[in-house]
């Protein structure tokens, strides 16, 4: 039995989701609590309650004055339960008066007016991958056309990044204090401790998992993904799969494997994975099959190696190679 199925859900455990305090563990929990519809129908009357909470402006007052307010929005008058809910909570009225409380504290506790915003970084890319290590040691590979916006930074009680654009693969120093996070247009990312990768193309988010587990929330939905499961975002909707994903971040790994694969694909992983391009003289060498592993080679070393298994000639311009011989059926 996992740690999660032992996490009892309540609405105590809910205010600490909302308001961001709770563990990546009670998170998941969370998540898989919501897939029941009754579930789902109460959270929401709570997450409502929430909203209103945060909306309050940040407080600029003492103690007294601070609970005058909370005192008067608890006494603010919320929905009645269905009458037909399967499961015993407390009663939404108490419910509300804690996802209050815990909203005036926690800016109360942890907005400091005065304090300036942490300064943040942009790397990007263009034709080229770069590599960027964020103030916990984690660290980031963009790839090609991509921009990564950042704290110099991270807050005392989260860690969290933009993905504004292109795709990136992440190494997450594990930190149990500070969850790391990822936002990438309106989907959010929560890990613990993990690798996996993100990539943003038009309105679809995708994100595979390599190692760990993730926690992928949109404004319609949330999955938990873990080791091997790729989670793909269109319109708010999540869809996950464990299709083999082949050479997807070897931009970032280095590491190149192919088992009697096309020609056709072995180019396409290593334009995707190395600052070149490639062209066939002979169209039927896109057939001829490749077997062979590769890590951390130069991109020299690789297409000589090919070229002598697949008894081919190569030619080099600057970033582009050209590959010509008889060709395979």
């Amino acid at each position: 039995m996992s740690s999660m199925s032992k996490i009892e859900i309540n609405d105590e455990l809910i205010a600490r989701y909302l308001t961001g305090d709770a563990e990546p563990e009670e998170a998941m929990a969370l998540t898989d609590w919501l897939r029941i519809q009754d579930n789902r129908e109460h959270f929401e009357e709570l997450e409502m309650v929430w909203r209103k909470a945060a909306a309050m402006p940040k407080p600029e007052f003492g103690k007294a004055g601070a609970w005058q307010r909370v005192s008067a929005t608890v006494h603010m008058p919320v929905a009645t339960p269905v009458a037909t809910r399967k499961f015993s909570l407390w009663p939404v009225g108490i419910a509300a008066a804690v996802l209050v409380i815990a909203a005036s504290a926690y800016f109360l506790v942890n907005i400091q007016p005065s304090q300036p915003a942490p300064a943040m970084g942009t790397a990007a890319t263009s034709d080229s991958f770069r590599f960027v290590e964020l103030p916990d040691r984690s660290t980031v590979t963009l790839h090609r056309n991509s921009e990564l916006q950042y704290p110099d930074q991270f807050a005392r009680d989260s860690r969290h990044v933009q993905l504004t654009r292109g795709e990136a693969f992440f190494n997450v120093t594990s930190d149990a204090s500070r969850p790391f996070v990822v936002v990438a247009g309106s989907v959010e990312i929560k890990v613990l401790g993990t690798e996996f990768n993100v990539q943003v193309q038009d309105s679809v988010v995708t994100i595979h998992v390599r190692e760990g587990r993730v926690l992928v929330t949109s404004d319609l939905d949330s999955l938990t993904l873990t080791t091997g499961f790729t989670g793909r975002v269109r319109l708010g909707h999540i869809t996950a799969t464990d299709v083999p994903v082949g050479n997807l971040y070897s931009y970032a790994t280095q590491r190149l494997v192919f088992d009697d694969a096309p020609l056709s694909e072995v180019i396409h992983d290593l334009e995707d994975s190395y600052p070149n391009t490639f062209e066939l003289k002979n169209e039927s060498l896109k057939n001829c099959r490749l077997t062979a592993n590769f890590y951390k080679d130069d991109i020299d070393k690789i297409v000589n190696l090919i070229a002598e298994t697949l008894n081919l000639s190569v030619a080099k311009n600057g970033r582009n190679f050209t590959l010509e011989g008889e060709g395979c059926r």
